[in-house]
């Protein structure tokens, strides 16, 4: 029963970690160059309501081999938001890499602050 216990323990600590890291504060990518040419494509959306002081976008994303962004998976504060990242990333191109998968976080402040 003790071993039991300890088991159920180490599988949820592992999987909360794998979230956190997920969750983190700024974008990250393995890939400093893909991380700055998105960052710099995707900027305050004006035209879109926000609901909240500050919101947020969660993406995987893969970059295919012929360069295009195929969405993994989002989670996001506000929908009209999630559109948005998501319609910017695919209309993106990166030739030259090889299928690798990124994990990055989108924070949106609202521009009234």
């Amino acid at each position: 029963m003790n071993r039991l216990i300890c088991s159920f323990t180490l599988l949820l600590s592992m999987t909360l970690a794998s979230s956190t890291a997920f969750a983190g504060g700024e974008p990250f990518s393995t890939n400093a160059e893909v991380r700055k040419e998105i960052s710099r494509a995707i900027s305050y959306p004006g035209a879109i309501q926000h609901s909240n002081d500050v919101e947020f976008v969660l993406v995987s994303f893969r970059i295919e081999p012929c360069g295009l962004i195929s969405i993994l998976e989002t989670n996001a504060s506000n929908e009209a938001f999630e559109q948005y990242v998501v319609q910017k990333l695919e209309s993106m191109n990166f030739e030259g890499t090889n299928g690798e998968v990124h994990h990055m976080r989108f924070t949106f402040r609202s521009q009234d602050i």
